[in-house]
């Protein structure tokens, strides 16, 4: 499989819409020049190593998990995120379907550690008969995020071969498009990666801002503002990172106002679905 690299990325969960355009060339200061911004570029091209535990408590090496296929795409998510539980059943499916053509999913449950029963509830639940591991010390340096989910693409022998596909798709066939594309070595296209959605249905009748850092962890006490066209109601977040408000079905905005002490605020404006949904922040820590 060729190794790939992007030209143009400008992919962050819950903002523009996310493309990619992929060479198989190095890139120049002239390339990044010509894309009008500048590219998240640290981690392509890495090669990465890893030893953990799976779901069974079987200590895993990186090195064996990616050797055993040409392709694994790593899916980093945790046990509150509404959107990686709902892409479940689909990459339980996509990883089935890849099983013999040299790709295959593996999840890290980046609170793994610290929800355990949640975790393993989430993977019976929902049939994950993939591989899915617990978080290992240094898991957010070596696989930067904005968001959960967040998949990387990397090669047999460890390497990232793209930058990472923030959020959740519409349906797999976004997933599979890169996956097919990777594997027969092919050039990506703007149109082979469609942005994740920060915004996901729920069945609680309500609509629910939830707010975590980059770790996973639940953010409690930010100020999220809630508008329809008549008015704007304010609640803060609980201990599980969640403000509540209540409105008929409709088409809302939410801003953040304030965040707490240790986090950096948001001006993002973010746009709820006509139906009851949750609208998933991460909020950066402060330096």
């Amino acid at each position: 499989m060729k190794k790939i690299v992007p030209v143009f990325m400008a992919c962050v969960l819950a903002a523009s819409p996310c493309t990619a355009v992929f060479a198989e060339e190095a890139v120049t200061e002239e390339m990044t020049e010509t894309a009008g911004m500048e590219i998240p570029m640290e981690e392509v091209g890495i090669t990465v190593s890893f030893e953990t535990t799976d779901a069974d408590g079987n200590t895993v090496k990186s090195e064996d998990i990616f050797a055993a296929h040409d392709l694994t795409m790593l899916n980093i998510w945790e046990t509150t995120c509404g959107a990686c539980v709902g892409e479940m059943p689909g990459l339980v499916e996509l990883n089935h379907e890849y099983a013999d053509k040299g790709a295959a999913v593996v999840g890290i449950c980046i609170d793994a550690d610290t929800k355990t029963e949640d975790f393993h509830r989430v993977l019976e639940e929902n049939g994950m008969d993939y591989v899915n591991l617990l978080p290992f010390e240094g898991v957010s340096d070596m696989f930067p995020i904005s968001g959960f989910p967040t998949s990387y693409f990397v090669d047999k022998n460890g390497t990232i071969v793209t930058t990472p596909f923030a959020g959740a798709p519409s349906n797999m066939d976004s997933y599979k498009k890169i996956i097919d594309k990777l594997l027969a070595g092919e050039t990506l296209q703007a149109e082979d990666v469609e942005e994740g959605s920060s915004v996901h249905p729920n069945d609680a009748g309500v609509y629910r801002v939830h707010v975590t850092d980059v770790d996973g962890n639940p953010v409690e006490g930010v100020m999220a503002q809630f508008c329809t066209d008549t008015t704007c109601n304010m609640a803060k977040t609980d201990a599980d990172g969640y403000a509540v408000f209540e409105a008929e079905a409709g088409s809302y905005t939410v801003h953040i106002l304030k965040a707490p002490e240790g986090y950096e605020g948001t001006q993002e404006e973010y746009k709820t679905d006509d139906t009851f949904s949750d609208i998933c922040v991460v909020l950066q820590k402060a330096e």
